[in-house]
């Protein structure tokens, strides 16, 4: 989507979704640069959750 006169404009997509995306993971997998960006959380009512 793209702003076009204060009105949001959707257009055909020109490549296929996800391009590139296997080749960006092995690319994290062999560097090991796979950390997570924020920390792990949990939800307010997960101390209530039995398993």
């Amino acid at each position: 989507m793209e702003p076009e006169n204060d009105e949001a404009v959707s257009r055909e997509q020109t490549k296929p979704a996800r391009e590139g995306w296997a080749e960006a993971s092995k690319g994290i997998a062999e560097t090991v640069d796979d950390a997570l960006l924020v920390g792990e959380f949990g939800n307010l009512i997960d101390a209530e959750l039995s398993w």
